[in-house]
């Protein structure tokens, strides 16, 4: 599992879209959720049984298919049940068609498990599926076995390439006593949000 750690406004979720938008030309099933931009990628629930949903629409299961003996479909009713049939549907990926799975926001959950990742992602990800995460500095220590990178405050120049960039993407300038007005008050915060 891979995850992107950073204070708000230091665009985790850009570099999230950024990664989903360069894992198109990579083989293989893609699913992403920007957590809290609605009501059921909110919920840790919701968000599981609808990963779970999709990861076997596309494998071509039926749901049922991933209950172990003496297990019924009162499994899919909670959390817990659905911790261990979404572990199972990530074991449907295989070399040829790998999964992707990204999660932005992981820290925007709510529901009684949200705070609780480590309890939910399931402890041993298969060989053949990526699960990349962004979250706030505070929850890094609570995703086991997770390679982290951590999102830094800009420096005042990456700042300054980064407001030229834009400038320039939109046909605009600013005199030279607007521009170090905004790159002084950058410097306060040095995030690209701002």
């Amino acid at each position: 599992m891979f995850s992107r750690s950073g204070a708000s406004g230091t665009g985790k979720t850009s570099l999230t879209a950024k990664a989903i938008e360069n894992a198109r030309d990579i083989e293989g099933i893609k699913i992403f959720r920007f957590i809290g931009t609605t009501s059921p990628s909110s919920d840790t629930y919701k968000l599981l049984f609808q990963l779970m949903s999709q990861i076997i629409r596309e494998y071509g299961v039926e749901m049922n298919s991933l209950l172990s003996k003496g297990e019924d479909e009162k499994k899919f009713a909670s959390v817990e049940g659905l911790r261990d049939i979404f572990a199972r549907s990530l074991k449907l990926a295989v070399r040829e068609k790998p999964l992707f799975i990204f999660l932005d926001a992981l820290d925007q959950l709510r529901g009684e498990y949200a705070s609780m990742p480590e309890y939910w992602l399931p402890d041993e990800i298969p060989e053949d599926v990526k699960i990349i995460v962004s979250v706030l500095p505070e929850m890094k220590e609570r995703l086991l076995n997770t390679v982290i990178y951590e999102i830094k405050p800009m420096s005042r120049d990456d700042g300054m390439e980064l407001l030229d960039k834009w400038l320039a993407s939109i046909s605009r300038t600013l005199q030279r006593d607007q521009k170090e007005e905004v790159l002084n008050k950058f410097a306060v915060i040095c995030t690209p949000l701002y």
